[in-house]
């Protein structure tokens, strides 16, 4: 079956032997069905929406701070000889005289400096592995995390480059003992007044959102503003329109309105901003905090 099938993909030639379109991209041309957004029609209501963020928000905000402590703490369990490389290993599988179970590779990175009064700090963490402990709750990741903070007089920034999947079934924060799995960018800043986040890309916790431009703030006039997407059960993407007072307008993606909703999502904003590091260099050995 294979040899018709890469002939039919072959292109066909014209009686100078010139090569013309392929029988494939024809038979393309021919199945391509004339759809446009027009043509979606939307299973959910603007309740329905409002619903599903809101009990997409019990699970918290999923914070790469707290992916970073379950790995360095399953660390800790190193008895010398395994995993024996410490934080960076490859292609292992072992077990520790107390019981803990390593398998696979990691590769971790930190690095901390201080310039002109400002203490930067940079981690980066790559894995593919499975780390289990005695009482058979495993830690499982594929992806990467980088993380890059600057602490001042006044000021704290991070950049965040968030991918990949990453479970724990023994933590106790809901996004993270349910799993969750993004590929997310964040740039935030803070200052005395006010602390900003700023995200774009998706996370799925739970159901898959996606950030558009999405700015969290700790100021309680305007927690959260942009646009914020949400898949529901038809496959289909719902898009709320977030205001400073935080209201705005819902639509199927590309297609009907559907009315304006006021999910109550401070919490989840909040713990959003936990992703910003605090004014004070001497505690930014973590940087974060757990959300809830």
């Amino acid at each position: 079956m294979l040899i018709p099938l890469i002939l039919a993909c072959s292109p066909t030639t014209d009686p100078k032997g010139t090569p013309t379109a392929s029988s494939r991209d024809t038979a393309l041309d021919l199945a391509a069905p004339a759809w446009s957004a027009d043509d979606a029609v939307a299973a959910w209501d603007a309740q329905d929406i409002q619903a599903a963020l809101e009990l997409n928000a019990t699970l918290g905000f999923a914070n790469p701070e707290s992916i970073r402590r379950s790995f360095l703490d399953f660390m800790t369990q190193d008895d010398g000889t395994c995993p024996s490389g410490g934080e960076n290993f490859g292609s292992l599988k072992c077990t520790t005289e107390s019981g803990y179970t390593f398998s696979g590779i990691s590769i971790y990175q930190e690095r901390s400096s201080s310039v002109d009064g400002a203490r930067q700090q940079s981690w980066t963490h790559v894995g593919d592995y499975k780390l289990t402990r005695p009482d058979g709750t495993s830690f499982e990741s594929g992806g990467g995390l980088v993380s890059s903070a600057t602490v001042g007089t006044g000021l704290a920034e991070i950049d965040l480059k968030l991918r990949g999947s990453w479970i724990d079934a023994g933590s106790n924060m809901g996004w993270f003992r349910s799993g969750l799995s993004w590929l997310l960018l964040g740039l935030g800043r803070r200052d005395a007044e006010v602390g900003e986040l700023t995200l774009d890309g998706g996370v799925t916790t739970g159901r898959a959102v996606y950030f558009d431009d999405v700015r969290f703030s700790t100021d309680p006039d305007c927690r959260i503003e942009g646009t914020l997407s949400i898949q529901g059960d038809d496959g289909h993407w719902y898009d709320w329109q977030a205001g400073c007072d935080g209201c705005g307008p819902t639509s199927l993606q590309g297609g009907e309105e559907l009315g304006s909703i006021c999910p109550a999502l401070d919490t989840w904003a909040a713990a959003a901003m936990l992703l910003v590091p605090g004014l004070e260099p001497e505690v930014m050995d973590t940087g974060l905090e757990d959300g809830p």
